[in-house]
């Protein structure tokens, strides 16, 4: 009987850390998020504060940047059929209802996971930027990140532009966007545009 309750309580606890790990159980109103951006040479930290969930809104802060702060609202629309992801900080309030920042739309979010191989036209440079054909996400890569002040390891799905050869559409090497892999929170973890940018650690304390 012993044995029993010593294995129920082992797997209680196991399931309990692995709930913890999930970012979608983290990350709430009030939860912090740092990302390290490199622009050339040079290096930046961005974090961000959720200020609401649905839709997405946070206030953010660059360090050693001229736009210093800044906050970032979206629409219902723009977060549910957005084609689009906007790279820019800009300072002050910011209100889009044709792209989104640091999360992906709940339409590309679904193209991205459908495994149905086909392209979609994504533009990684906000509503006015080139368009690119990027399709399903070719991988699951594990991601090391603090989380509350430990480093953990989570799970980012990649998603690549595609190229059509021999009628068939294929992955290039280029491994432009990352994100992790929930319908709840298509969090953007790294990104390469005008510039890269990864997620770096995640604070709800």
């Amino acid at each position: 009987m012993k044995s029993i309750l010593v294995a129920c309580f082992i797997l209680i606890q196991t399931t309990l850390l692995f709930a913890q790990h999930k970012l979608e159980n983290i990350i709430k109103v009030g939860s912090k998020l740092f990302y390290r951006i490199d622009v050339n040479d040079k290096h930046y930290d961005l974090t961000a504060t959720v200020t609401r969930l649905d839709p997405v809104s946070f206030s953010w802060q660059i360090k050693d940047s001229a736009n210093a702060s800044g906050n970032i609202t979206h629409t219902r629309k723009a977060f549910k059929r957005a084609n689009s992801i906007q790279t820019k900080f800009i300072g002050g309030n910011t209100l889009l209802s044709k792209s989104t920042n640091l999360w992906l739309s709940k339409k590309l979010f679904r193209h991205f996971t459908s495994k149905n191989g086909k392209p979609t036209h994504i533009r990684l440079k906000g509503e006015d930027g080139e368009a690119i054909n990027m399709g399903t996400y070719t991988g699951n890569n594990d991601l090391e990140i603090t989380i509350n002040g430990a480093t953990q390891t989570i799970k980012e799905e990649l998603a690549k532009p595609l190229v059509k050869m021999a009628g068939k559409y294929i992955p290039t090497g280029d491994e432009l966007l990352a994100f992790y892999n929930s319908s709840k929170l298509p969090l953007i973890l790294r990104i390469r545009a005008d510039y890269y940018m990864q997620l770096i650690a995640v604070s709800s304390q």
